[in-house]
């Protein structure tokens, strides 16, 4: 027994064509028509192409994404839905394998499933409709609507494509209909709308502790080589939270690790506590230090006098060509 076309198009509608890797909203990288390494099958077609993990950025070719759709719901979910109901009405079928697709396999063993393989439709298409709805802890509006679309299919046959019910019973073939793709672009996540970089609540975090790290390293030395140190902290910071994305996916690669999914840090508390740790030693290291310098050997009063001068018309210059807050960065534009 095979999904349907119109079971196709129905998870392929829900689960949305999206041909650049991205976070769902459980923090798991996903491509195409909610892809994941979750999945063995997904997971060995790409990395025999790639010979990595999947990372944040990656792209994938929308044909292969209707093969790789029919491929996954063969292979494993269809095969799954087979292997605990046995041989069921073409719909029921197709509403089972949304369910497996999109919770994974294990949804099978669960109460809607146990009413199912009892013989109460009734009463397993009121629980898929209540229930399982969350991700990342969160309640999702798309989850809901998807939970009842698949309790309807599961009762009544209603494939929610305007299509008569009695039809269900169509050919069985694994490829999406021609139309899912274009239903789907509603229901694609929008890319994130990059933020400047002093909202980034993880980087701000860490990246004084890093450079308190380094003066606390080299208090004793020179007042330009702790300078330097700050500079490299920074950049490091930066470049390590760019790459964060590809770091995680090699790395869970690598060791098989069970890295934890989402932002660095959430919340304001744990910024601030960070933040407050990670400044007071730094504030007290540079204090320390600046006490023993002996100013006059680097720069001389009256020297000192116009560097001050022109670092301030520096900055009023600055303020003068920008157009935002501190930190605000147009989109698209330099400024």
């Amino acid at each position: 027994m095979r999904l349907s076309d119109r079971g196709a198009a129905f998870i392929a509608r829900h689960e949305g064509l999206v041909t650049r890797a991205y976070r769902d909203p459980a923090g798991v990288v996903t491509i195409g028509y909610g892809f994941t390494e979750r999945s063995a099958v997904f997971r060995a077609w790409w990395r025999e192409r790639h010979r990595r993990p999947l990372a944040i950025g990656d792209r994938i070719a929308r044909k292969d994404c209707e093969v790789l759709l029919a491929r996954l719901v063969e292979k494993e979910y269809g095969a799954a839905v087979l292997a605990r109901f046995g041989a069921l009405p073409q719909h029921r079928f197709d509403a089972c394998c949304s369910v497996a697709y999109n919770l994974g396999p294990g949804a099978l063993k669960w109460r809607w499933a146990r009413a199912l393989a009892a013989g109460d439709v009734t009463g397993a298409a009121r629980i898929l409709a209540d229930n399982y709805a969350t991700a990342g802890g969160r309640r999702l509006a798309g989850l809901v609507r998807r939970r009842r679309e698949e309790a309807r299919l599961l009762l009544t046959g209603d494939y929610s494509d305007g299509k008569d019910a009695a039809t269900s019973e169509t050919q069985n073939t694994a490829r999406p209909a021609a139309d899912a793709g274009e239903r789907t672009k509603t229901a694609a996540p929008r890319r994130p709308v990059r933020r400047p970089l002093f909202r980034r609540k993880g980087l701000v975090a860490l990246l004084p502790a890093g450079a308190a790290a380094l003066l606390a390293a080299g208090g004793n030395r020179s007042l330009w080589l702790a300078g330097a140190g700050l500079l490299a902290a920074l950049l490091a910071g930066w470049l390590v939270w760019r790459a964060r994305g590809r770091l995680r996916g090699w790395l869970s690669g690598l060791f098989s690790l069970s890295f934890r999914k989402g932002p660095l840090m959430r919340g304001w508390k744990t910024l601030v506590l960070n933040g407050l740790a990670a400044g007071a030693a730094l504030l007290l290291e540079c204090l320390h230090y600046l006490a023993g310098v002996d100013w006059t050997s680097h720069l001389g009063p009256q020297a000192a006098l116009w560097v001050v001068i022109a670092f301030n018309l520096g900055n009023i210059l600055l303020r003068h060509v920008t157009d935002g807050p501190a930190g605000w960065r147009r989109q698209g534009e330099g400024r």
